[in-house]
């Protein structure tokens, strides 16, 4: 019995089912209960070594006092009703006009062990039973490959195909996230994949093709195509390692990663938006080779002479080559930047939108591409490009040009110039106060690096790529034919264009390293300089990413860097040292498949994680700010405090937008040195920690997004941080000879030679708001603070009383509203006792009350001053002659009487009874819940609309004087100065509650100064501060990161939470690390992996066009909604 018990609690847990049981009750009678993964209590007893069901006389209430007693986590053993056995389910199928009877003896619990639960059970089976099919017609096909006992495995790998499409093996080593359904698929997927590849290998390698030589390699189709054979028939083979090791990714994911390596090395692109973004750059790319061999065909398939480039036809060729690349490297793999061209504007929304300007971009981008084809067309039919004279002087002016700008005036700007200098040798000079990065003149460095970078884009590396088409398009027609010969030119040239537009930077290298390849060393092997550029050109990009792959592996793996987090890392280190030859060669394996190379849970063994595309995670993530627009009403009325992560990730949405308008002239400006896409960087100042990821960079437009992490870290997160903000600029006792002084100590210097992180700029400019926080028990804590609260609370009222003459008029005219403060006697007395003289100003003693008299004598001369403002520009004048007994000064008393009400707690019904109270009541009045609670009070609710109107607006203008009260307190007392400053900042102060959803979009309007009151409860304790936010200038401090540490360090946490499970939150793999910042990349992870406040959208940030571009596009006018 004690088994069978043992055996249902497993079954229990492995549905994921919570039990809560007494393994030790194994009496007869004795009722286990567990709670399943949906909340429902199920109940099960053990009589005769069979697992039996109570019956029907099992009460209701014995059930609720079993799941009670599971909650508190007790055993749940009560009496034992009258028992009856499991019977079986009988289900009843009718096949023509018989019924067949199936009895199944399993319940749904039992069910869900063997079968997944689907969100769409009719469109799963569908694709189930499709997948299942053909995976098993593709097996018997291909069972010919196989002998002997690879036929056995051959089978068992179809069997975990068929069984994983009814339940998913979780967790999936390259899933993201845990219970991912779309995972099933995956065995079923590649199965299939690798299926069709043996036969379409298979049948080229039974075509009968001729050898050929490339780069002096004799390349042998058929040879190659059975190698290929073997290698998915291995592959097919190991399915069950390759699935633990993790080592491809989901369908989607290698859709999309596909579709990009073939937009990024054959169509010159950078990245991808998504899967949808990844196969339109695709379709873009194939049009444009489509329309350039249409019209190169009249040059290479219609000439009868060898010299295609002296036609007349090959020059608008060229032409068209340059313009279509130019437009490709404007445009954004987003399908929504395409879109927005013809969308009509609203000039109204007052956020911020980088493609309101998409219309007037892409008229002026067709303006520049007109441009530049008519300026290469005419060069072409001048037949400069077939001077071969002229071809090494380009290449000289565009390699030292490159060297001069791209590496020697960035090292010179750098914040530690060439690893060896304290300051830079240009500096930028001091910014003023309050402006923002896009306000300020660019220095004479920036203008140098935009002209110099504008001079490479459309003029420089365009001519070598014409002159390189130019004088080889022979060559490679006589080669490889015309039709193929053309539709080689077509690729190498618009891929090479499109990259000298999209990452101008780079291409010095290239050509200085294509040179000095294949026209010194190599030269033998050369196909053409097209080509050799072509191949150069992909080349780099996997070699840059072997060697950022070993500068992380070199940083990471020093002895001085190895920590002991875990007990397993006392084995791991040790083990995995003299595996050097192999880690080499996972370097080499994962750059050829841009796999990321991962620390299995934070040791030195390293691991290739499955291949990623540059946006890395495969899911769009979007933080969703908790707000009163997004919570329902009697949550937010009885929230007690919202979470400070929530409150505070607006700033970061702040920062995002400061981003769109300005991150891609930065770029253009080299702020940041040298970009390319993919990059990582680390913004920081003293409050702010924001990681930015620059997905896609185009010509003028960049893809980027944004993680913001907590403002108050952990101490890894803090060591981490001073490493980043420190200064290396104090002497040492060693100190570097150098004849450029000031130089770096010895010590310093290999500092920052062992960092995977270096500074980009140590003073970007972003207009952000600086934070005050104030706490408020110290503005209220003396009772005459209090009164003057109140008093500036009552003042500001009857302000926004007058504010709206319309609504006012409304007010003041209906009877019914007014019907009780009219029917009040000039003697009365409201003798409530929440009044009290230590806080009421018209509190009199004689009378033990408050009177309209004394309200008369304190208020009047204020209200005489808003009366005669009223009567300045309204319709209907009121007489400024006051006393007592006007209309006017009673509807003013019973207001404040109401007002004050709300202040006071039901409990605690004195205004000046409690400071936590007092600030209680003042919270819920300035959030807007303002609560009738008094019968005199009901007058009110005749037009409800004055509470919000007018109660709630002063409660939140009366916190913004009692902040000035501090600097000046007697500067209210004179009426003019106070109705003028109330003006003024209703305009230009925003003061509400952190949850309304007009405070984000002021934030994000840049509003010039915010004042809120925040409310915090942590550890049981409730804190409340007044915060006030200025607009103003901020420095932030830029930290490039190796991208390839970045990707590993990620690839690592998911492995280490999602596939090994490992919920410690001390785990040695987030401990801090300075050299590489590990702690606050493996936070920017997306949840539940890490723990960021905020993660953007993939935004998009365009180049603000030039003084003389923006007087153009007055010629182009706006659609406006």
């Amino acid at each position: 019995m004690q088994e069978a018990a043992n055996a249902a609690a497993q079954r229990a847990v492995r549905s994921g089912a919570a039990v809560v049981d007494d393994p030790t009750a194994t009496q007869p009678g004795t009722i286990h209960s567990y709670i399943d993964e949906f909340g429902h209590v199920h109940h099960y007893m053990f009589y005769d070594e069979q697992a039996v069901r109570p019956s029907a006389t099992f009460s209701q209430s014995q059930a609720q006092a079993a799941a009670a007693q599971i909650v508190g986590a007790r055993s749940t053993t009560a009496t034992a009703p009258a028992l009856i056995p499991v019977t079986k389910q009988a289900f009843n199928v009718a096949v023509w006009n018989r019924t067949l009877s199936f009895d199944i003896p399993i319940d749904r619990h039992y069910l869900e062990l063997l079968f997944d639960r689907a969100e769409h059970p009719l469109l799963d089976l569908a694709l189930v039973v499709a997948a299942t099919s053909l995976v098993a017609v593709l097996a018997f096909l291909v069972s010919p490959f196989f002998h002997e006992v690879q036929l056995l495995l051959l089978w068992l790998v179809v069997a975990s195909c068929h069984y994983s499409l009814l339940k998913s093996p979780q967790p999936e080593a390259h899933s993201p996230l845990f219970g991912n359904r779309s995972s099933a698929f995956s065995r079923a997927f590649y199965f299939c994949l690798f299926v069709c590849a043996i036969f379409i290998f298979d049948h080229l390698a039974d075509k009968s093709t001729s050898n050929f030589s490339l780069y002096g390699v004799v390349v042998n189709p058929n040879g190659m195509a059975r190698v290929a054979v073997d290698v998915f028939r291995y592959a097919l083979l190991s399915f069950p390692l390759i699935f633990f090791l993790g080592l491809v990714p989901q369908p989607q994911t290698v859709s999309m990663f596909f579709a990009e390596q073939i937009h990024i090395h054959i169509f010159g692109g950078t990245a991808s938006w998504s899967l949808a973004g990844s196969i339109l750059e695709v379709f873009r790319g194939v049009l444009m080779i489509v329309i350039l061999y249409g019209v190169g065909e009249a040059a290479f398939l219609d000439s009868d002479s060898n010299d295609i480039s002296s036609r007349p036809e090959f020059a608008p060729f060229l032409g068209l080559v340059v313009a279509l690349a130019f437009l490709m490297s404007r445009t954004l793999s987003d399908p929504r930047h395409l879109l927005s061209i013809f969308r009509n504007q609203n000039p109204d929304d007052p956020l911020f939108d980088p493609l309101s300007t998409a219309p007037i971009r892409a008229a002026l981008d067709l303006c520049g591409a007109v441009a530049l084809f008519l300026i290469f067309a005419v060069l072409g039919w001048t037949g400069v490009f077939r001077v071969e004279q002229l071809e090494p002087v380009v290449w000289t002016i565009a390699i030292v040009s490159g060297f001069l700008v791209y590496y020697l005036l960035n090292a010179f700007r750098s914040p530690y110039p060439f690893s060896w200098f304290k300051k830079p040798f240009l500096r930028d000079p001091e910014l003023s106060p309050g402006a923002g990065l896009t306000q300020r003149q660019p220095t004479r460095s920036e203008k140098i690096s935009l002209y110099a970078m504008a001079l490479d884009r459309y003029c420089l590396y365009p001519c070598v790529v014409l002159f390189a088409l130019t004088q080889c398009a022979d060559d490679i027609v006589e080669r490889w034919g015309r039709r193929t010969g053309c539709v080689l030119c077509c690729l190498a040239a618009h891929k090479l264009l499109r990259n000298a537009f999209c990452v101008p930077r780079k291409q010095w290298i290239i050509l200085l390293a294509t040179i000095m390849i294949f026209k010194f060393d190599f030269r033998v092997f050369s196909e053409s300089f097209l080509f050799d550029l072509y191949f150069i050109s992909v080349a780099a990009h996997k070699v840059e990413e072997a060697l950022l792959k070993l500068d992380f592996l070199s940083v990471y793996l020093m002895p001085y860097n190895i920590s002991w987090g875990s007990a397993i890392h006392v084995f791991v280190q040790p083990l995995a040292l003299p595996h050097s030859a192999f880690l080499l060669f996972e370097v080499g394996l994962s750059s050829l498949v841009s796999a990321p190379l991962y620390p299995v849970v934070g040791s030195c063994l390293f691991l290739v994680s499955y291949p990623r595309p540059v946006k890395y995670w495969e899911r769009e993530y979007r933080t969703v700010r908790l707000d009163d627009s997004t919570t329902r009403l009697a949550a937010a009325l009885t929230n007690p405090g919202y979470n400070l992560n929530n409150l505070n990730c607006i700033f970061y949405e702040h920062l995002f937008m400061s981003l769109q308008r300005t991150l891609c002239d930065a770029i253009d400006a080299a702020q940041f040195g040298a970009v390319s896409p993919g990059d990582f960087f680390i913004f920081v100042d003293d409050k702010l920690t924001a990681l930015v990821h620059i997905v896609e960079c185009g010509n003028g437009c960049v893809t980027f997004q944004l993680r913001g992490m907590e403002f108050k870290g952990t101490y890894c997160q803090e060591r981490e941080l001073e490493a980043i903000q420190e200064n290396m600029t104090e002497d040492s006792v060693l100190s570097c000879p150098s004849v450029l002084p000031p130089a770096l100590s010895l010590v310093d210097a290999f500092n920052l030679r062992r960092y995977t992180w270096n500074v980009a700029s140590t003073g970007v400019a972003l207009r952000s708001y600086s934070v005050v926080l104030n706490v408020a028990s110290t503005m209220f804590n003396a009772y005459s603070l209090r009164t003057v609260l109140l008093r500036y609370y009552l003042m500001t009222s009857f302000f926004f009383l007058f504010e709206n003459e319309e609504s006012f008029l409304k007010w003041y005219n209906n009877d019914a509203l007014l019907e009780y403060c009219v029917g009040l006697s000039d003697d009365y007395v409201d003798s409530d006792h929440r009044w009290s003289s230590q806080v009421d100003l018209d509190y009199d003693d004689n009378r033990d009350g408050v009177t309209i008299k004394k309200f008369f004598s304190v208020f009047g001369l204020w209200i005489r001053h808003l009366v005669v403002a009223h009567n300045k520009h309204s319709n209907q004048e009121i007489s400024p002659d006051l006393s007592p007994s006007s209309r006017i000064i009673r509807f003013c008393f019973v207001l404040s009487l109401l007002a004050r009400r709300a202040m006071t707690h039901l409990d605690f019904p004195e205004i000046h009874s409690q400071l936590e109270v007092f600030l209680e009541r003042y919270y819920s009045i300035f959030k807007g819940d303002i609560r009738v609670t008094f019968s005199h009070d009901e007058w009110v609710l005749v037009d409800p609309t004055l509470i919000n109107q007018v109660l709630a607006k002063g409660a939140r203008m009366a916190l913004r004087l009692h902040i000035d009260h501090f600097a000046s307190p007697d500067d209210y007392d004179d009426f003019d100065y106070l109705y003028e400053s109330v003006s003024e900042y209703r305009t230009s102060v925003v003061v509400c509650h952190e949850t309304d959803p007009q405070w984000r979009t002021h934030i994000l309007s840049d509003a010039p100064s915010l004042v809120s009151l925040r409310k915090l409860q942590e550890n049981g304790n409730t804190e409340y501060f007044v915060i006030q936010m200025n607009l103003r200038q901020h420095e932030y401090r830029v930290v490039k990161l190796n991208r390839e540490s970045v990707r590993g360090l990620w690839a690592g946490q998911q492995h280490e939470l999602v596939f090994l499970q490992n919920q410690n939150p001390e785990r040695g793999s987030i401990q801090q690390m300075r050299t590489c910042c590990r702690n606050l990349i493996n936070q920017s992870c997306d949840l539940p992996v890490g723990y960021p406040i905020y993660v953007s959208p993939l935004g998009k940030s365009l180049a603000t066009p030039s003084p003389s571009a923006s007087r153009l596009s007055q010629f182009f006018p706006r659609r406006r909604r």
